[in-house]
């Protein structure tokens, strides 16, 4: 499986705009220091329009762990099933896998050791200018490899690509490392000014994205 994530979902005028494109895959930022936040009650609005074969994922950074209990109550709550939804934690602590939800986070070398152990881990995501660096040095594949000896027990392990609008993925390292998602933030590039969303480019950059990857 590979296929686009949104990521920064603010309002419900994008989701459905995401909708009507064909996007099944959901990101909402409880940063609170993100451009893209998303306040609690705007969430749990948005909730009620996800349907049964769509899936979110709750990002997270600086929020205290009483919040992340609380939001994974209210999706409890909401009926949507445990398979729909899925963490995204951008800081890695040891207790990270207290949850006992699923999670995916960013990699870094330091957290390898503390993520191998995390029962919970469901993938990973790679910065693309970090990968394209490895590819230009020749050590991309090495790269690879090693990593992929120490997370190759888990199961239904993603590869993710965190990517810009208008960036473009070498077919060699999209070939080695076969995406499951093709992560894209709104952000300026797609606003017409401050949360608000250009629903017209939104929809040329999706279809722009669907060619160049042929999904």
């Amino acid at each position: 499986m590979n296929d686009i994530l949104i990521n920064g979902i603010y309002d419900l005028r994008t989701l459905k705009s995401l909708q009507s494109e064909g996007i099944k895959n959901y990101s909402f930022d409880f940063n609170p220091k993100s451009q893209t936040f998303i306040q609690e009650h705007i969430f749990i609005n948005l909730l009620n329009n996800i349907a049964s074969n769509e899936f979110i994922f709750l990002r997270f950074k600086n929020n205290e762990d009483y919040f992340i209990y609380r939001v994974l109550e209210t999706i409890k709550k909401s009926g949507i099933s445990p398979l729909q939804f899925c963490f995204i934690f951008e800081e890695v602590t040891p207790s990270i896998d207290q949850f006992h939800n699923s999670f995916m986070t960013y990699y870094q070398p330091a957290n390898v050791k503390i993520l191998n152990s995390c029962i919970n881990l469901r993938g990973l995501i790679f910065n693309l200018k970090e990968l394209e660096l490895l590819f230009t040095n020749n050590t991309i594949n090495n790269f690879y490899n090693n990593l992929f000896l120490v997370f190759n027990n888990f199961v239904h392990f993603n590869n993710c690509i965190d990517i810009s609008w208008n960036d473009s993925i070498v077919s060699s390292i999209n070939d080695l490392f076969e995406f499951n998602y093709y992560i894209f933030s709104i952000s300026s590039h797609i606003e017409i000014c401050y949360r608000n969303v250009n629903l017209i480019k939104l929809k040329n950059e999706i279809n722009f994205i669907k060619k160049d990857l042929t999904l």
